[in-house]
């Protein structure tokens, strides 16, 4: 008889054993359950912004960097300024055949945002007007100049009057 209270003893902690570990299975699941959702809602915003950062590129990608001078140089008519102190469409073309991917990206990017911002085109007269960017100009028309400068005709500067005030100061 001893042998069958033992073995009840047995049977019974061995039941006892499994509803503690079912129930903390039960616990550790639904947490489990909680956690991936929570990941999948993750993920999802990620590629849901990922999308949105693609199309972006995506339009930009559709915009070579030729189209965006050619409409970066509207814009700047449209302000009313003279495209004098631009390339023309073809020299433009050599220019841009020659340039390194990422240049040309940026500068496509560049000319893309000067082209739809209003106060870039002003700021850029004023600094073409210059001949070079100042310490008080708007630091996006500073970046811009910087990559658009490529696209100026040289021949439209006088460099001899900038190398002179350089002297001076």
């Amino acid at each position: 008889m001893a042998k069958k209270r033992d073995w009840l003893k047995k049977v019974g902690e061995w039941l006892i054993n499994q509803s503690k570990e079912q129930d903390i299975n039960k616990d550790a699941f639904e947490k489990r359950e909680i956690v991936e959702e929570e990941l999948h809602n993750v993920l999802d915003k990620q590629e849901t912004n990922q999308y949105k950062t693609q199309k972006k590129k995506s339009i930009l990608n559709e915009i070579t960097a030729e189209r965006a001078y050619k409409i970066f140089l509207l814009s700047w008519e449209d302000e009313g300024y003279s495209p004098r102190y631009f390339l023309t469409i073809g020299e433009a073309k050599v220019i841009l055949d020659t340039l390194e991917i990422q240049f040309k990206e940026e500068l496509t990017k560049w000319l893309f945002n000067s082209a739809n911002q209003v106060e870039i085109i002003h700021d850029l007269e004023k600094i073409i007007n210059r001949g070079r960017p100042a310490a008080s100009d708007n630091i996006n028309s500073i970046r811009a100049f910087s990559f658009i400068s490529i696209l100026l005709k040289k021949d439209q500067f006088d460099f001899i009057e900038t190398r002179e005030e350089e002297q001076v100061e």
